[in-house]
């Protein structure tokens, strides 16, 4: 019995030597298990921080741009209307300064729409635009349907186009100039004008042969004679007079140093936008111009409109 009482006895002992092993190595896993999630709630909590401080400076900086933005369509609405036929004029006046321009025109025949390429001399007077065409075109047969049309003049500036040495530009959407022209086809039937419209639309006529070279004999006519030739001519005369012209431009992207549209940007407001970038983006300090790669790199506008 005695011994066997000591056997339980050591085994007793064993036993709570190993219970207390088994609780040492217990508690330094729960020890280092505890001290590696408060070093990774420290780690979530600085991330956390960094993240919002982060979300703080885009929401600063998107403001601040769309602050920015707002002031260009400020001065896009505000310009005044003998600036925006100015500027429009400006794009439209043809290669050799005559007005005459190819045109997209977007016409429709049983709600489909069509569109085709035209050829028009804008009267820089009242900005309607004088047209010609054979009978029985789809597009003048589609305006005769339907006189509601859109035109729509495009250019997309070259790297060979720019003046300034100092920023080469790639073709690219952004380098793009466009006049949209939402108007209605008005047929012009020489035999039925009246007195007061006789040398009205003579005088569009004329002008709208000589900017053409190979009508130069019909431009030589005086105004009687080309009179007789358009009544008794076959092909059709018709004028698009706008009631809506709307202008997309890079206004703000210095990237040329004159000509298309430039010389239009108000100075001080080019200044302040500068400064509205720097402001809100530090990393714009050294810039001494709005840029290509700055308007894109901060969301500003690179495309501006203005309606006429």
């Amino acid at each position: 019995i005695k011994q066997m009482e000591a056997e339980y006895k050591e085994l007793k002992e064993l036993a709570e030597t190993i219970k207390a092993y088994g609780l040492l190595v217990y508690n330094g896993k729960k020890n280092e298990a505890e001290a590696k999630k408060k070093e990774l709630a420290q780690k979530s909590a600085t991330t956390e921080e960094a993240v919002t401080d982060a979300e703080k400076k885009v929401e600063t900086a998107n403001s601040k741009v769309g602050t920015v933005n707002q002031s260009i369509d400020e001065w896009t609405d505000n310009l005044s209307d003998e600036l925006k036929k100015e500027l429009i004029l400006d794009y439209l006046k043809g290669a050799e300064g005559n007005y005459r321009e190819m045109y997209q025109i977007a016409t429709s025949f049983n709600n489909t729409p069509t569109i085709g390429s035209v050829e028009y001399v804008l009267d820089p007077e009242d900005m309607t635009l004088f047209g010609s065409s054979e009978t029985n075109t789809a597009k003048l047969n589609n305006m005769m349907l339907n006189p509601q049309v859109d035109l729509y003049w495009t250019r997309q500036i070259r790297a060979g186009d720019v003046c300034s040495e100092a920023a080469p530009v790639l073709p690219s959407y952004f380098m793009s100039y466009g006049v949209e022209i939402t108007g209605t086809y008005v047929p012009i039937v020489f035999s039925e004008l009246s007195e007061d419209e006789i040398p009205v639309y003579v005088a569009k006529a004329h002008y709208y042969f000589e900017t053409l070279d190979t009508t130069a004999q019909l431009a030589a006519m005086d105004d009687d004679a080309l009179y007789e030739y358009l009544c008794a001519s076959p092909m059709n005369f018709y004028q698009i007079v706008p009631s809506r012209i709307v202008v997309t431009s890079p206004w703000f992207l210095n990237v040329y140093d004159s000509g298309y549209a430039r010389q239009f940007v108000d100075e001080d407001l080019q200044a302040a936008l500068l400064a509205a970038v720097q402001e809100a983006y530090p990393e714009a300090e050294s810039l001494t111009t709005l840029d290509f790669a700055t308007f894109t790199a901060t969301g500003l506008k690179t495309q501006q409109t203005l309606a006429f």
